[in-house]
């Protein structure tokens, strides 16, 4: 999450909570440049087939993967197929995102243990290096000027583009950003890994803000961008900060 950019008390961030609006959004490159290159295509049935025995004959013995390899031709020509098709109809449907997106999204809405981090992600923070930006007010306040900050960003399309570099030291820099914003959107991640960069799938950032987890039978993620509350957790009481403060903020 974005830090504002400078340090100050609580008392100094309620005052020049209206100047925050003018802040300069930072940023230059479109968010989604690029990311036809990420989706995932439908793997060759046959393909998954051969793949799924090879990785099952060193653990059997001859009995046991010949049963597996019979099971596999009846799956591979039977409801294999079927199924493969229903899944080539489905991506292309959803041109936007990978085919295994809603069913990876689907797969983590519908566990009903209790939250932890081997089973949902969670942002975790340092302590500020300056010991009086660390009380809770001043703490909070930050993160929600950032937050917003984010917000502003992100839906102007000037965020920059997330990316993981194995080699920083000789990637993340000016040189390598301009270099390939003149490679095709179709190509940039294939040529991007070639130095081992990575960019990564931003079509879910949508989902970080004005976003709710309904768990019914079939649970779902509600987006209402009109919605202007920010809420905050603490000691099992939930808060919200009030509309106006918010539209003020942004």
């Amino acid at each position: 999450m974005l830090e504002p950019k400078q340090d100050r008390s609580a008392e100094e961030l309620g005052e020049s909570l209206v100047n925050e609006a003018t802040m300069k959004e930072i940023g230059q490159t479109e968010p989604d440049g690029g990311e036809a290159s990420l989706l995932l295509p439908v793997p060759d049935l046959i393909d998954s087939v051969r793949r799924h025995l090879n990785a099952q004959k060193p653990i059997l013995d001859d009995d046991q993967f010949r049963k597996t390899e019979l099971l596999s031709h009846f799956f591979k020509y039977g409801i294999g197929k079927d199924l493969h098709e229903e899944l080539g109809t489905l991506d292309e449907l959803h041109q936007d995102t990978s085919y295994i997106s809603a069913m990876w999204i689907e797969a983590f809405l519908a566990l009903r243990d209790s939250i932890a981090f081997h089973s949902n992600a969670a942002p975790a923070f340092q302590a500020n290096p300056k010991p009086e930006q660390n009380d809770q007010l001043t703490r909070v306040t930050n993160l929600t000027i950032s937050s917003i900050q984010l917000l502003k960003t992100f839906r102007a399309g000037s965020l920059e583009p997330e990316v993981m570099h194995l080699y920083p030291e000789k990637t993340d820099n000016e040189q390598f950003k301009k270099l390939i914003q003149f490679i095709s959107p179709d190509l940039v991640c294939m040529a991007a890994s070639v130095v081992s960069t990575y960019p990564l799938d931003m079509s879910q950032f949508y989902r970080l803000f004005n976003t709710t987890h309904i768990p019914l039978n079939k649970d779902d993620l509600v987006t209402d961008e009109s919605r202007c509350t920010f809420w905050c957790y603490e000691m099992e009481m939930f808060m919200s900060l009030m509309s106006w403060m918010i539209m003020v903020i942004s």
